[in-house]
Order: structure tokens, then C-alpha cells, then sequence
């Protein structure tokens, strides 16, 4: 029995249109993708150690650990897609947060 499949390897010194390009050609037969996933494409490509920051970040979130600090959290299981969207709103400033007013 034989599973073939077609490698497609990149070359380091492409820009960022030519991966989209690439990306939206390959995925354009298949699921339907979002901007997160084309992101995080992005970051295997140009940052692979900050993709596997985020998404072990996410995976210890799920887990409590005893007598030290962590990233878990009793009321939420962020995704890598939902840290991203946090981290690129607070990057162009488009994620304020407004304090009430106290009186």
C-alpha cells in the first residue's frame, strides 16, 4: 500500500506576496481557510519559533501545574487563531480597552 503526496518546498528568500501566492493557490481546492490560518502559515514560513511559542503556549494553557507559574487559566482554552487576533489588535492598536468611569 503507497500514500503518495506532492512536497512543495519554498525557497528562504521569497517575500511575503509569493507565500500568499503560493498559499492561496495550493488551498484554494480544499477547506475553506481564514485569515488566521494564512497568518500562521506566515509564521512557520518567516518565524517558525514564534509560531511554536504560541502554539505551545496554548497546548500548557489546558493543563494546570502545581507550585509554579504557568499559562493556565480555569476560563479559557485559547487557540493559537485567538491569540493571534489579540496579539496583531494590540499590535496596530486597534484593540483598546476602556475603563469605565468610576464616579
Amino acid at each position: 500500500m503507497s500514500f503518495p503526496f506532492t512536497v512543495l518546498q519554498l525557497s528562504a528568500n521569497i517575500d511575503e506576496e509569493q507565500v500568499a501566492e503560493v498559499f492561496v493557490r495550493i488551498n484554494s481546492q480544499g477547506k475553506t481557510l481564514n485569515q488566521a490560518d494564512f497568518t500562521l502559515t506566515l509564521m512557520s514560513v518567516f518565524w517558525e519559533d514564534g509560531r511554536k511559542e504560541l502554539e505551545n503556549f496554548c497546548r500548557l494553557s489546558r493543563k494546570p501545574v502545581k507550585n509554579q507559574a504557568g499559562p493556565f487559566n480555569y476560563f479559557i482554552d485559547p487557540d493559537p487563531a485567538d491569540l493571534l487576533r489579540v496579539a496583531i489588535g494590540f499590535g496596530f492598536r486597534r484593540a483598546r480597552l476602556n475603563m469605565p468611569m468610576l464616579y
